[in-house]
């Protein structure tokens, strides 16, 4: 399960089957999908601040806290 917290609201998504993020078919795009690869939501980047996994967060502006690439840009 992934979850996303959302830049404008602060609010959360919980999308239970997400296993991974990737880049959307734009620049603006993350795409949240399982793990068959299938697209579960799609967001604007700007709109996620950050998501977390079980093992810790990563910024949705591509980079993870520790400065490493988090997301394909």
């Amino acid at each position: 399960m992934l979850t996303a917290f959302l830049a404008g609201s602060g609010g959360r998504v919980e999308i239970p089957d997400a296993v991974a993020v990737v880049a959307g078919e734009t620049n603006g795009e993350i795409r949240f999908v399982d793990a068959e690869g299938r697209t579960l939501v799609t967001f604007q980047r700007e709109d996620v601040a950050i998501y977390s996994r079980d093992d810790g967060f990563a910024r949705a502006d591509g980079n993870s806290p520790d400065g490493q690439a988090a997301l394909p840009m």
